[in-house]
């Protein structure tokens, strides 16, 4: 996760050692205020903006935690299938052995 910090007046993104910088936040103020947005708004908007990243962006362990959890769903799905035409087809043959007998 990242965390907002204000030093001086300038509003900070502090990401954890894997990740690395991923918004630079004082860059966005200036840019905004570069572009006639009051200071206050821009970091208004910069901290929005920050907020929402922190909460909505997957870090590599959880793509791996989600590719772990589907492979394993996968791996379920795979032994119930066969379960499934194994039995269908054992059922297919004692109907045909059954016929058999009939005739």
């Amino acid at each position: 996760m990242c965390s907002l910090t204000a030093e001086k007046g300038v509003i900070i993104v502090i990401m954890a050692q894997t990740f690395g910088p991923v918004y630079d936040t004082h860059a966005a103020v200036r840019r905004l205020t570069e572009a006639g947005i009051p200071e206050p708004q821009a970091e208004a908007v910069v901290r929005e903006q920050t907020h929402i990243l922190e909460h909505n962006l997957a870090t590599k362990a959880d793509i791996e935690t989600l590719r772990q959890e589907t492979k394993a769903g996968i791996g379920v799905a795979k032994t119930e299938l066969i379960k499934w035409v194994v039995g269908t087809n054992l059922g297919v043959v004692a109907i045909v052995i059954a016929a058999l007998k009939l005739i």
